[in-house]
């Protein structure tokens, strides 16, 4: 079972997601999440995926529409926490290099 949990921090909004993002409703609760973020006033984003143990491919191409869709509207999104085997996948296909990433949470709330 997945879950996204909400919090704030001074610069803008953390989500910490954990377990499986296979592309169903939780990828479509993470879509509705950004969505909102992105219609409001603080359009900076940390993603935590510390607890995260599976990305579908539909749920990187989601995580690549709101870094390029936060970019085009002032914000960021900082992702951070990837484990060592979904980093290996994100670096085989060339998708690490455009993502703003870092090792945690804390180094994520440093780049604001």
């Amino acid at each position: 079972m997945a879950e996204i949990l909400k919090d704030k921090f001074t610069d803008g909004v953390i989500l910490k997601l954990s377990g499986q993002f296979t592309g169903n409703y939780e990828t479509d609760e993470f879509e509705e999440i950004m969505n909102g973020i992105l219609k409001s006033d603080n359009r900076n984003v940390i993603v935590d995926l510390t607890n995260v143990n599976f990305l579908s491919s539909i749920a990187i191409g989601k995580m690549l529409k709101f870094h390029s869709e936060f970019n085009e509207n002032e914000g960021k999104v900082v992702y951070c926490g990837f484990n060592s085997i979904i980093q290996g996948v994100l670096k085989s296909t060339r998708v690490w290099n455009i993502f703003n990433v870092t090792d945690d949470l804390k180094s994520a709330m440093l780049t604001f």
